[in-house]
This record gives structure tokens, sequence and C-alpha cells, in this order.
């Protein structure tokens, strides 16, 4: 019956290319959907192990609301109450610096840390914020004011710099001196590293966004954050526990934003399939009829009908799966859609070729010869 499912997707190709466009663009948008929400866990997994024995001191925030913000970068301390901060008893000082944090590009979601962030530093505490980041070529030190270190997202956003290439910031020339491996976490792909007092200049901010403290070891951490919150009750500290549940907080919204749309997009492959088998079925009522006078079984006209409803599935399955790949290449740089969430999309695929094919099935099957004869 395969043979006569192909002919008849062939005769009417225009209806069945449709069909195949509206079940690839699904697609597309199902597997780029669903890779954006795996990178997005592990981007915030990444970046809380980045975390340990750290804490963030901030001013409130009045544009987070509620929800903590991280990274803090509605956040301003004077220079003073940094330098305060930098004093207190108990903290790792080569690990613990104040930073200047300026987003440079948006968030890929609501709520979420920017892509790119400017990070100001004091020289000689760079490890404060990219702790033991590998780096891919150069130096992660900044030794002169108008040296800069990137993130490997933040070199690609930036039209793939190198090392000894100039990059403009905010109408500011600086050397890159160093560009980070991949790390997975969003604060060290992203940042766009530069002397506190540069960032300072350029971007017209005498004080800094917050103060990274860290406590010698992780059993001190909880002893280090109740005595800054105990010197500085007008301040917030976020520790690790405190960013986890702010990140996991960002991640359970865009998971319930993207599962409704993903949702959305199956019902709406669902009904497209479903309408077309049924159209489909409504004009060939003498077909179906025929094939019954020579002896086809209810079984086999059944059968037809399914045929055709999940190849057109799988037709488009397969070229949203291809479309998805150059999406995420320009959205993403990479194409990197794991085997999981392709094949989970094509089982999904499948099944609504056959659900949307079940009723129609169900309706040739019980058409007899005498009422093809009628239909004409």
């Amino acid at each position: 019956m395969l043979d006569i499912a192909f002919k008849n997707m062939w005769q009417r190709k225009t209806r069945t290319g449709l069909t195949v466009v509206a079940i690839s663009v699904c697609i597309m948008l199902f597997l780029v959907l669903s890779t954006a929400t795996s990178s997005m866990d592990r981007m915030f997994t990444d970046s809380k192990d980045l975390l340990n024995g750290q804490m963030y001191v901030k001013t409130p925030s009045t544009q987070a609301g509620n929800a903590l913000e991280f990274p803090p970068v509605s956040s301003s301390l004077t220079a003073e109450k940094a330098s305060q901060l930098m004093n207190v008893s108990g903290i790792d000082p080569a690990r613990s610096a104040p930073l200047l944090l300026v987003p440079q590009a948006p968030s890929l979601f609501q709520s979420g840390p920017p892509q790119v962030i400017a990070v100001g530093i004091p020289e000689g505490h760079e490890k404060a914020y990219y702790s033991d980041t590998a780096f891919e070529t150069g130096k992660g030190t900044l030794n002169g004011k108008n040296d800069v270190i990137l993130g490997s997202y933040a070199a690609n956003t930036y039209y793939k710099v190198r090392v000894g290439d100039t990059l403009n910031l905010q109408n500011r020339n600086l050397t890159v001196v160093g560009i980070a491996k991949p790390t997975g976490s969003i604060l060290v792909d992203g940042m766009v590293l530069t002397p506190l007092s540069t960032a300072q200049e350029i971007f017209s901010r005498p004080g800094v966004s917050t103060v990274i403290l860290t406590a010698p070891s992780d059993d001190q951490v909880d002893s280090l954050a109740a005595s800054v919150r105990g010197q500085f009750p007008e301040l917030e500290v976020m520790t690790q526990k405190d960013v986890g549940e702010t990140l996991n907080s960002m991640a359970s919204m865009t998971h319930t934003f993207m599962g409704m749309i993903d949702l959305t997009m199956l019902v709406v492959a669902g009904v497209v399939t479903l309408m077309v088998m049924f159209m489909s079925v409504s004009e060939r009522t003498k077909e179906f009829g025929m094939l019954r006078a020579i002896g086809a079984s209810r079984s086999k006209i059944l059968t037809l009908v399914l045929e055709e409803s999940v190849i057109v599935c799988l037709l488009g399955s397969i070229i949203g799966i291809l479309i998805s790949f150059i999406v995420m290449k320009l959205m993403f740089g990479a194409a990197f859609a794991s085997v999981d969430v392709i094949f989970r999309a094509v089982i999904f695929m499948t099944l609504i070729g056959i659900a949307a094919g079940l009723i129609p099935a169900y309706k040739s099957s019980k058409i007899q010869p005498l009422e093809a004869i009628r239909y004409e």
C-alpha cells in the first residue's frame, strides 16, 4: 500500500508540501527550544559550580522585585563601601574583589543573565571572577589599563576577535590579551573583563556594582555570610545557595514558558495533519470505494490512510531537523541538538501522525462500494 500512499501524496503535492512545511516549522521550533532549555540548565549548573566558597554582596535591587537578581547588574555600591567590605576579617583577599557589571547583550530568556557582560575588576584579582578557567589563547591577567580578557562566547559575539586585536568598547579601544576556553558558565563565557578603573571611566560609574567575598574554605562560608550581614544589615549577601535558588527560579519560569510553546507546536502540527487527512479522505470517496470493490479489506484502507499520515509527519520531521541545525548554528554558533531530543521529536511527530490519521482512517475504512457510485 506504500506505493499507493506515495502516489496519492504526489497527486496532491501542493497540499502535501504545505503540510510538510507546517510540520517542519513545528519540529524546528520544538528542537531549538528544547535545546535552548537544556543548554540553559547546563549553563546554570556550571555557573553555580563556579561560586564555591564565594558570595556576592550587593544593594537591594528595586528592579529585581521580590526575586534575587544574578548577576547583580542593577546593584550600586560606593567605592568607600566596597573598600569596607574588602576589609572584612575572615575573607581570602586574593579571591575577593569589587566588580563593576554592565550588560552588553540582553538575556536569551526572560529574567535571565545577560549574554555578554562587561566586568571591571582590580588588576591582580582576575581569578576572583573566572576562578580556575583555562585559556584558549593569551593570558588571564590584566597588566595594562587598556587590556581586556574575553570569554569564548563574548569573543564570538565581537566578530571572532583574537588575541592582539583591538576591541572597541563604548568608543574606547582595548587590546585583547586573553580568550578563555568555553566553560558552560554564562558568567565566564560572556565576560568582557577590564581593569576596574578603565570600566569606571568607560561607563562613567565611580562606584561598583557588587563585591565578591570568598571564604578561605567552604565550611566557613555560612559564618562569613553571617558576619557580613551583621556588619552591613543594609546590604544583601548572596551565597552559592542563594544564587542556586535564584537560578533554579529562573530555570523554572523559562521551562514553563518554553514548555507551553513546545506543547502549542505539537498541537498545531496535530491539528494541521488531522485537517489535511480529513480533506484527503473526503475527496477520495470514489477511490476508497473502488478499492473495496476490488477486494481491499477495511484494514488495508485504514493502513493506507495511516501510512500517508505518518509519512507526511516523518518527512516534515526530517526537514525540520535540518532547518533546526541551521537556526541553531546562527543563534548559538553551533548545531548541538542531542540525539535524545531529536529522537523524542521524531517519536512525537510519528505518534501525532498516527493519532491525527486514526479518525479519518476509520472513516475511510467504512466506505462501501455503493457509496462510491452514489458519490459520482
